[in-house]
């Protein structure tokens, strides 16, 4: 894959800056799998603050179990009705079940600002676990917090604590490096969350003290492809043609704009500024399939649009 430079360097210093990642909650498509995997022991304390970088390639991990985004439609009476106001499941594939009313089940429910782990359906399907857990806030900015309850990881109990947008920068696990990722802290804990093209939980680093690292989950995407479906568009700029053989043009409300474009994999094919209301792109070496445009203004503002590429 060719990489595409539009502008040149002197153009990459704008009037304003781009670095801060904004919080953005974009759900992964049904279909995708989450698998979880865990390290046990020490590691190196991640550090908070602009454009860090942690590498956490080398560490061991062991898988413990894998999800797989689901409609929460799409189940048995007996299964939704357990959390009937879910707006998604993770439906657990590993460890393998007979059937979904037999299948561990998580519940979540997206929120304004915040998403919630409403509970779980236990191996077996005859038990149901209420939380209450805040996986993951957003509408946070670069040293905002907001309070939020979640589980401890030591105790099993529901408790409350101040979460933190406490650093962003570059993560690299063993499944991958991982840019524009924001981390959140809060008590016994440190998050780490994706922000393009979709918000997900990358790392959580737990802590058995004050500066005691016991050890972290650790987590891994596969996306599926049939994103038409949770990706909530923005129409602060336009696109054509659509589809696209060889140039993308895009028009813009307002100039200075930061424009990335993302595969349905997550990876970023394209990132530049632009100083004007209108861009040109070569797309013609990209592969046939469905992108994504993301743009951010001067004030952080972030839109997003899809595009198919033939």
């Amino acid at each position: 894959m060719k990489k595409i430079t539009l502008l040149s360097s002197m153009l990459c210093v704008s009037v304003f800056m781009f670095a801060q990642p904004t919080l953005n909650w974009v759900r992964p498509p049904y279909g995708t799998t989450k698998t979880y995997n865990i390290h046990s022991g020490t590691m190196t304390e991640p550090g908070s603050g602009a454009n860090q970088v942690w590498d956490y390639s080398a560490i061991s991990v062991s898988n413990i179990g894998a999800g797989v985004y689901t409609d929460p439609s799409t189940l048995p009476a007996s299964v939704i009705n357990k959390f009937p106001t879910a707006t998604y499941v993770e439906v657990w594939t590993s460890p393998a079940a007979p059937s979904l009313e037999e299948a561990i089940v998580d519940y979540y429910k997206e929120y304004p600002d915040s998403l919630v782990r409403m509970g779980q359906q236990s191996s077996g399907g005859s038990n149901s676990s209420t939380w209450g857990d805040t996986q993951g806030i957003w509408n946070v900015s670069f040293g905002g917090s907001t309070n939020a309850t979640y589980l401890n990881q030591s105790t099993g109990q529901l408790v409350s604590g101040v979460y933190t947008y406490a650093a962003y920068g570059t993560l690299t696990t063993p499944y991958g490096t991982y840019n524009d990722v924001v981390m959140i802290t809060r008590p016994g804990s440190k998050l780490f969350f994706s922000t393009t093209p979709y918000y997900g939980l990358l790392m959580n680093v737990i802590y058995s003290g004050p500066t005691t690292i016991a050890g972290a989950y650790i987590y891994d995407y596969t996306f599926a492809t049939n994103v038409s479906e949770t990706i909530e568009e923005t129409t602060t700029f336009s696109v054509y043609p659509n589809p696209v053989n060889n140039v993308l043009n895009l028009v813009f409300d307002a100039n200075n704009q930061k424009v990335e474009i993302y595969n349905v994999l997550g990876e970023r094919m394209y990132n530049n500024i632009n100083l004007n209301n209108k861009l040109s792109i070569d797309v013609s070496a990209f592969d046939s399939g469905v992108y994504f445009i993301k743009t951010t203004d001067k004030n952080n503002t972030v839109s997003t649009q899809k595009f198919i590429k033939n």
